[in-house]
């Protein structure tokens, strides 16, 4: 059986998936929050973990990948998808902690160009994407699957990585 985590799921409830918020919206599987440390899953539990708009929010990124890395089994893969450092979305909402670049993965990844001693894990990168993530262009890429590629303006980073 796959085991599928969606970290910091707000209302983006996910059939089949574990939905894990700190708010008991309905619909919500496991209520946690996720500044508190260790989640409640097993080492080498999940498959697939999405980290939707919630990686901005947290306290303390080296330690929620940590866990992260923790819960993943082998060759399980996470999908983290946060605003792109430049574009207003990133500062406009009061309660994002964060900001990120193309590079800020990097030192969670093999091979990355900083630092390699904040964890002693490294993940494989699978995919970077920038993109514009809003109307229209989300919904062209999930219902349709154009991705229009444009260099002006991204809004949104994304991450694949595999551990």
């Amino acid at each position: 059986m796959t085991v599928r985590i969606n970290l910091g799921c707000g209302k983006d409830i996910r059939e089949g998936w574990i939905n894990v918020d700190n708010i008991p919206l309905p619909g919500v599987d496991v209520i946690h929050d996720l500044n508190k440390f260790p989640y409640p899953f097993p080492s080498n539990y999940a498959d697939f973990i999405l980290m939707r708009s919630i990686l901005e929010h947290l306290d303390d990124i080296v330690r929620v990948m940590s866990e992260v890395y923790r819960i993943l089994k082998p060759k399980g893969r996470v999908k983290i998808v946060v605003p792109y450092y430049r574009h207003e979305t990133a500062f406009a909402d009061p309660t994002h902690k964060h900001f990120f670049t193309p590079s800020s993965m990097d030192f969670f990844i093999e091979g990355g160009k900083h630092a390699d001693w904040y964890t002693p894990f490294k993940f494989k990168l699978v995919k970077m994407q920038i993109y514009r993530g809003g109307f229209p262009f989300y919904h062209l890429r999930k219902y349709f699957g154009i991705d229009l590629k444009l260099p002006l303006f991204p809004d949104t980073i994304e991450w694949v990585l595999e551990k």
